[in-house]
């Protein structure tokens, strides 16, 4: 007879076994015939169940917006209007505005504003600005913006500028308007009101867009973890739980304060109204490492370790007796474990109270 020796709650228990697994034929309230004065660990039972497990890596991440930038000024004067700190800018809205009535208003466009735009001139400059009084409906879109500034566009930018309060002669002066590619959030101000600025192009405020993102510093050696479209979990500071899509995998290193090379995931928020508006938040990424799915599953604290290796769980029959099943383990995940061997689902095995 083979006598397998197995570690359960903390004492060594023989098992008898011959070709296989034997009903060891113990009870549910002191083990497998304790000696007089040994401590029974209260023990109960749960069903084996059919289940879909999940291991999940937390790592931690920042909530913020994507992307930076800077906005410019070409205005010198006294500055009487700023937006503030963590506002979005829409097309149409104000930048500065120096001596009480000249000002640098937001419009879309790739290229940044350069030179004075008047009539007879021509570029992609007068381009986009034509784009954007067509988008703000200062301008009909038939005939189409083209690169030529006209006698319509001057008398387009002239119901703009009474609009915005400027100037009305239908010139558009270097630091009247400011391009930006889209949206823009102001992360910082460089200037204050009353501050006197030079112009000459120097820095208004740094920005970022408006677009709500999870930036997530990942060791560079273990990128295999990840790839771009795989979906993953984000808890909030407040605890609650959102979803997003890991967008871009860093293609560059960086070395951290701490001395580690990693490179940056951007994950996009499938629900960014759902992130309130904190930026350089700390939150946490659930990425999904490995997926079982309808295996037979027990808790961790089920399993019995055997003194000679492997794992057994401990069935419990309908008469209160229990014999001892050996069992391969397959996913860790949460607390629960992959079982097979001779076990079926709805099986009732024992795990401490």
């Amino acid at each position: 007879m083979k006598v397998t020796t197995l570690v359960a709650g903390g004492a060594l228990v023989a098992v008898a076994a011959a070709g296989g697994w034997l009903v060891s034929r113990t009870t549910m309230d002191g083990g497998m015939g304790a000696n007089e004065g040994s401590v029974a660990v209260p023990r109960a039972t749960v069903p084996i169940v059919r289940e879909t497990l999940r291991s999940i890596e937390e790592l931690d991440a920042t909530l913020g917006y994507d992307g930076d930038g800077i906005l410019t000024g070409w205005l010198d004067g006294t500055v009487t209007a700023l937006p503030e700190a963590g506002d979005i800018l829409e097309q149409g809205d104000l930048v500065i505005e120096v001596d009480g009535n000249r000002r640098t208003i937001l419009l879309h466009g790739e290229r940044p504003a350069w030179r004075t735009m008047t009539e007879g001139i021509e570029g992609s400059d007068v381009r986009q600005l034509e784009e954007a009084l067509v988008a703000l409906g200062f301008l009909a879109a038939d005939p189409a913006p083209d690169r030529l500034y006209d006698a319509r566009t001057a008398e387009a930018v002239r119901s703009w500028q009474k609009e915005t309060g400027s100037g009305q002669d239908g010139i558009v002066e270097l630091g009247e308007v400011a391009f930006t590619d889209g949206p823009v959030r102001i992360a910082a101000l460089a200037v204050r009101l009353g501050e006197v600025t030079r112009g000459g192009g120097d820095p208004i405020a740094t920005t970022t867009s408006a677009r709500r993102v999870v930036t997530l510093p990942l060791e560079a050696d273990r990128q295999d973890i990840v790839a771009e479209g795989d979906a993953v979990g984000i808890e909030l500071p407040d605890g609650t739980l959102t979803d997003g899509t890991v967008e871009e995998v860093g293609r560059v290193a960086r070395t951290t304060e701490r001395g580690e090379t990693v490179v940056d995931l951007t994950i996009a928020l499938d629900d960014p109204g759902a992130t309130g508006s904190l930026d350089g938040a700390p939150v946490t990424v659930r990425i999904t490492r490995e997926t079982r799915e309808e295996v037979l599953a027990v808790p961790v604290d089920a399993l019995l370790a055997l003194a000679e290796g492997g794992y057994a769980v401990e069935i419990a029959e309908a008469d209160g007796t229990t014999r001892l099943v050996g069992v391969e383990t397959g996913l860790f995940a949460d607390g629960r474990v992959e079982v097979t061997g001779e076990i079926g689902e709805g099986m009732e095995v024992v795990v401490p109270r």
